[in-house]
């Protein structure tokens, strides 16, 4: 089972901030950047007007957008550009 479809089966059946926090991300892994967009902005909805659960959220969104930004550039300037994988 990929992610892709690991997050939409929990999304499906309990939407929650985690479950909208992990499509957003596995659609970003996707290069759908867009589509990662709306799920963090629907993560909001869980967010429950926590300034620290809103604060977190904005890092991701940026830093997610900021990461495809970059790919594309180097992918236009013709430099292969490798994930960094955590341990």
């Amino acid at each position: 089972m990929t992610l892709t479809i690991a997050v939409k089966q929990s999304i499906s059946i309990e939407p929650s901030l985690t479950g909208y926090i992990s499509k957003g991300i596995a659609l970003c892994g996707k290069e759908l950047i867009w589509d990662a967009m709306k799920a963090f902005d629907l993560a909001f909805m869980f967010a429950n007007e926590d300034p620290k659960i809103v604060h977190f959220l904005l890092l991701i969104k940026v830093r997610s957008f900021i990461a495809y930004i970059l790919r594309a550039s180097l992918r236009a300037a013709g430099y292969r550009y490798f994930q960094c994988r955590s341990t």
